[in-house]
C-alpha cells in the first residue's frame, strides 16, 4: 500500500496545462477571536514545472473560530449556517460569516498543524477507551494494523483539552518522555512533537486541529495521507495536507529562523523571503539543484505589505507555496515507500521536501 499522492500534474507530465485552487493556513489556538490564524488563497497556473505561478488575491486574518465555515464558503463545500452542528470543532460558531467568493475547480488546503498525534500515544489513548478496547483497538495493537484515523479524531473530540493534558502527563513516563511522529523526524528542521505544551502550544493546537479536520471530513473533504490522493478527477470537496512553514522556506535556500517578531532583524528577514518568493530565480538554489520547479508567487502590494507587517501571515503564505510545491512534487513531498504505511496511516505526514528523499532522487 502506497501513500504517494497520485497528481494529474506531476515531475512526469510534461507540459500539460493545470489550475489548482491554493489556500495556506498558519494556525494558532490562542483564546482570543479573532486570534492570529491567517489564511492565504489563490490560484496556481501551470504548464507544467518549467512554468508555474501562484496568484495570492486574499490574505485575511479569520481567527480559528471561523475558519471552519470560511473553508466551507470559500470551496463552496458548504453555505454558511448549514454544517452540521455536531461537526463543528470547539469554539466554532457559524450562521453570521459573510460567504468568500467561489471558485469553480479543485481545491488544496495547506494547514499549518499537526493532523495526528505520536503511535505510542495512540496506543495509550485507545487502551483507556472501553468501547475501542472491545474492538478494533485491541486488533491494532495485537497485529499492528491500522485503526482507521476518523476513530481516533473521534477520541480525541470526545475529550476536553484538560482531559487530554491529564492523559498525556500520565502517559509520558510510559512512552519514555515527549514522543514525536515518524513525520516530525524526518523534516529538516525537525517538527516539534504535537505533545508539546509550551512555546509552541502544539497539543492544544493538535486537539483543535484534530477537531476541524474531522468536521472537514464529515464535509467530504479528504484528509490526507488519511484519504487516498490528491487528484482533480474527485467529486471530494478538497484535498487538505499538513505543512510546516520552516521546513519549506529551509528546503528554498531561505532564512527559517529570526524572521518572527517586531524587531528590526525579523522585518528584513520577512523582506528578504518575500522578495525571494516573488522573484524565484538562482537565488532558490536548492529548488535549482533538486529539479523541483520554481514556484514564482504574485501578490497584490497591499497585501505584500501585510505579510510584511504580520509573521502569521507571511507564513500563510508560505503554507500556500508550500501546498502548490507539494501538488508539483510529489515524489519529494510525499510519504517514502521505506516508512511503513499503517505508521503514516495513523500519525499523519508533513508534506514538505524530505532531505533523504531529495538526495536519492538527485
Amino acid at each position: 500500500m502506497s501513500f504517494e499522492v497520485k497528481l494529474k500534474l506531476s515531475a512526469d507530465s510534461g507540459t500539460e496545462a493545470s489550475s489548482m485552487n491554493i489556500i495556506g493556513c498558519d494556525y494558532s489556538a490562542a483564546k482570543a477571536q479573532p486570534n492570529a490564524t491567517w489564511l492565504a488563497s489563490g490560484n496556481l497556473l501551470s504548464e507544467g514545472l518549467a512554468s508555474s505561478q501562484l496568484n495570492i488575491d486574499r490574505l485575511e486574518k479569520i481567527g480559528s473560530d471561523k475558519l471552519l465555515e470560511y473553508l466551507l464558503s470559500l470551496t463552496g463545500a458548504g453555505s454558511t449556517g448549514d454544517s452540521p452542528r455536531g461537526n463543528c470543532p470547539r469554539g466554532a460558531a457559524p450562521g453570521d460569516f459573510a460567504p468568500a467568493p467561489q471558485t469553480n475547480g479543485a481545491w488544496l488546503i495547506g494547514l499549518d498543524f499537526p493532523f495526528s498525534l505520536p503511535r505510542p500515544f495512540i496506543e495509550i489513548l485507545l487502551k483507556t477507551n472501553r468501547v475501542l478496547n472491545a474492538g478494533s483497538s485491541a486488533n491494532f495493537i495485537a497485529s499492528n494494523a491500522a485503526v482507521p484515523w476518523v476513530e481516533v479524531a473521534e477520541q480525541i473530540s470526545q475529550l476536553t483539552y484538560n482531559e487530554l493534558v491529564s492523559l498525556v502527563q500520565a502517559a509520558k513516563p510510559i512512552m519514555g518522555g515527549e514522543v514525536k511522529r515518524q513525520t516530525d523526524n524526518s523534516t529538516d528542521p525537525k517538527a516539534q512533537s504535537p505533545l508539546h505544551q509550551i512555546n509552541p502550544g502544539m497539543l492544544k493546537m493538535t486537539w483543535q486541529g484534530m477537531q476541524l479536520l474531522l468536521a472537514l471530513h464529515h464535509q467530504d473533504f479528504a484528509i490526507l495521507p488519511f484519504s487516498k490522493g490528491i487528484g482533480l478527477n474527485r467529486s471530494l470537496a478538497a484535498d487538505v495536507i499538513e505543512v510546516y512553514p520552516a521546513a519549506i522556506l529551509k528546503a528554498l535556500g531561505l532564512p527559517w529562523r529570526k524572521y518572527k517578531g517586531k524587531d528590526q532583524e525579523a522585518k528584513q528577514l520577512r523582506q528578504f523571503i518575500l522578495s525571494n518568493l516573488l522573484d524565484p530565480s538562482d537565488k532558490l538554489r536548492t529548488v535549482n539543484r533538486i529539479n523541483s520547479g520554481q514556484v514564482k508567487l504574485e501578490l497584490a502590494p497591499h497585501l505584500e505589505q501585510i505579510a510584511l507587517d504580520s509573521d502569521d501571515a507571511l507564513d500563510a503564505v508560505i503554507a500556500a507555496v508550500g501546498a502548490a510545491n507539494a501538488y508539483l512534487n510529489p515524489s519529494q513531498t510525499a510519504p517514502p515507500s521505506h516508512i511503513l504505511p499503517h505508521t503514516i496511516a495513523l500519525e499523519g505526514w508533513i508534506y514538505v521536501p524530505y532531505p533523504k528523499t531529495v538526495q536519492a532522487t538527485t
